[in-house]
């Protein structure tokens, strides 16, 4: 069971990652907790979530991932 102080912590948590120039990820919340924290009035968009611990590394190592060089639409038109 997930009350408001529980889940208070949580969004407290996030932020303070937030803060450290670090991105908090919450995975494995249940559907009823989720629930309970939105019927709580909690803002939960601001919050990267995943469905359970693979997602969340999954998600992780996506965003590490080296980038493509994108080409620049000028060089593109210049061509």
């Amino acid at each position: 069971m997930v009350d408001t102080k529980v889940a208070s912590h949580l969004i407290e948590l996030v932020a303070a990652i937030r803060l450290l120039g670090a991105e908090g990820i919450v995975a494995g919340i249940k559907p009823n907790v989720a629930q309970t924290m939105v019927a709580l009035g909690l803002d939960l968009s601001t919050i990267s979530t995943q469905r359970d611990l693979r997602a969340a590394l999954s998600y992780c190592i996506r965003r590490m991932a080296p980038q493509p060089l994108q080409e620049s639409r000028a060089s593109v038109t210049a061509s």
